[in-house]
């Protein structure tokens, strides 16, 4: 069998235009058959939009990826029908994302938006961070880890994001790129060290005693 991991980078929460879409297609041994960090035109063309994103100081690294051709502007209309040629070639029905409800959201809101058929509608979608939460979130390490580094709310409750996740497993300070590919392959990783990773799992919040 195989699967899709799929990362994206939006304007920002309330306007989820996508500009950046990263995916990975694994199979059940978590390899690497194929991938794409495709760049959206229509979002990223336009500069007044682009402006406003949460992340939009990083324009220059995609100026860098597109010269370099390690990422593709494309229309959103022929970054759909990409998704969709892997889907069919890959016979994939199932979608693996961290935080899943925002990115699948994401696509809902742009397809919407943009007036496009979204390809991933009909799919299975697993959340990643729900994985680990039941994997590696709840484990007394993690919870003594984020006890010793202070990744703690105000109402004491765990901080268990991407950055926080990969930190931990490897043992040293993380800094997510926010530049979806690099993420996609980050979360791989994390996906790597989850267990059940094939049953949808409820997301959770720990709360500690500090």
């Amino acid at each position: 069998m195989n699967y899709m991991l799929i990362d994206t980078e939006t304007i920002d929460l309330k306007k989820r235009y996508i500009y950046d879409i990263g995916v990975l297609v694994i199979n059940d041994k978590m390899q690497v058959l194929e991938s794409r960090h495709l760049i959206i035109k229509q979002i990223y063309d336009n500069k007044l939009l682009f402006n406003t994103a949460y992340y939009g100081v990083k324009r220059p690294l995609y100026v860098k990826k597109l010269k370099g051709r390690t990422a593709k502007r494309t229309y959103l209309g022929n970054a759909f029908r990409t998704l969709n040629a892997l889907k069919r070639k890959y016979k994939i029905e199932t979608v693996f994302a961290f935080n899943s409800p925002f990115d699948k959201g994401a696509f809902t809101y742009t397809s919407k938006h943009l007036k496009a058929k979204n390809p991933l509608e009909k799919m299975k979608w697993i959340d990643i961070q729900a994985l680990a939460n039941n994997s590696i979130h709840d484990t007394k390490e993690f919870i003594q880890f984020c006890k010793d580094k202070g990744y703690i709310t105000p109402k004491g409750y765990l901080k268990a994001n991407v950055e926080i996740t990969y930190e931990f497993l490897i043992g040293q300070p993380f800094k997510e790129s926010h530049m979806s590919l690099e993420d996609c392959l980050i979360e791989l990783e994390i996906l790597k060290n989850c267990k059940d990773i094939f049953t949808p799992q409820k997301k959770k919040f720990f709360k500690v005693a500090t």
